[in-house]
């Protein structure tokens, strides 16, 4: 049996306490695992005067830590002080839940939301980034060809951190793996997929929101280390506390001494930095290898959503050719280990 304990702020000044319990639902093979959620009754209105019955308590759910309650993932509404939720989401290791609750009396007033809990820990991160290929320095934003053209996949390309999309967001430029680094180790502590919006703005699969979850990560200080899968890999230079709390924004945008290494860093335009294009094989350097696969891919006609296509418009031509030897000539190296 698992069990996490939370605070939130109370519906009359009081501490709203929220308790979520987790055993498996029954003893056949692929019964569906259960969560059961209680926390004390609201009593009081927020004057200290006793308050007036029922209070129902509504509660939401969602699969990401810093998710925005609203219709789309209210549970449910009960006068009671306790639930029990029975999900097959709750037997895959694959995916977790998390839980909020909110009280709500007879004149529709309503409390904060409580703290965000779930079947396991989380680490809250917001990160903004640009790439070089299709960056608009006109428009100080990015470009969004794959998701225009119906090229942008619904699942991340990323193994190591599987994850998919309902929808592919409009305003989505393409995935990218975000990874925790623990700097006196050099072990990675967490990595997990999100989506890169127009804005530079990493967001989980939903395309909107922009404070990201890490789940089953120890609270701790990491380097952030940032991959996409045809530009260049890039670390934070410096290390920051995450945890629970709401985080502040880590801007690999703002300036290029954000970067672990010399060079690290393109120059988009003055003042605004990004991630080199070209690494088309992925091993942390733009090559002859890379040219290799470029040329290959060239002369195939190929097209699609593929790694030698530096630009993002589904087509392999002499444009990408430019961005590789543009890293090339500068003797572009990732400085990530």
């Amino acid at each position: 049996m698992k069990e996490r304990i939370n605070t939130g702020p109370g519906y009359a000044g009081l501490l709203f306490f929220v308790v979520l319990t987790f055993w498996m639902g029954g003893a056949r093979s692929g019964s569906a695992q259960s969560a059961l959620l209680s926390w004390h009754a609201v009593t009081e209105d927020t004057s200290g005067h006793a308050e007036v019955q029922p209070v129902y308590y509504n509660i939401y759910c969602d699969t990401v830590p810093a998710f925005r309650p609203d219709s789309a993932n209210f549970l449910a509404a009960t006068l009671q002080t306790s639930w029990t939720h029975t999900d097959p989401r709750l037997a895959d290791p694959n995916r977790h839940l998390f839980y909020q609750v909110r009280a709500v009396d007879i004149w529709g007033n309503q409390s904060a939301f409580s703290d965000t809990i779930g079947e396991v820990g989380y680490l809250l991160v917001k990160v903004r980034a640009f790439l070089q290929a299709p960056y608009d320095a006109e428009g100080d934003s990015m470009r969004t060809p794959l998701a225009r053209l119906g090229l942008l996949p619904l699942a991340s390309p990323y193994a190591a951190a599987p994850r998919a999309a309902a929808a592919a967001p409009g305003g989505a430029v393409d995935w990218v793996l975000l990874q925790l680094r623990d700097p006196t180790t050099a072990n990675i502590v967490g990595e997990e997929s999100f989506l890169l919006d127009r804005e530079g703005f990493l967001t989980e699969p939903d395309g909107r929101n922009r404070v990201l979850g890490f789940t089953g990560c120890p609270p701790g200080d990491y380097q952030l280390v940032l991959n996409h899968r045809n530009h260049v890999a890039v670390m934070s230079r410096g290390t920051f506390p995450f945890n629970e709390a709401p985080p502040v924004l880590h801007d690999f945008s703002a300036d290029s001494a954000f970067y672990e290494g010399s060079g690290a860093a393109c120059e988009l335009e003055t003042g605004v930095w990004g991630l080199w294009s070209g690494d088309i094989n992925q091993d942390h350097q733009v090559s002859g290898l890379d040219f290799a696969y470029w040329q290959s891919a060239a002369r195939d006609g190929r097209r699609g959503y593929l790694a030698e296509d530096l630009n993002f418009d589904g087509h392999i031509t002499t444009a990408d050719y430019v961005l590789w030897h543009r890293a090339h000539r500068r003797g572009v190296n990732s400085y990530v280990p």
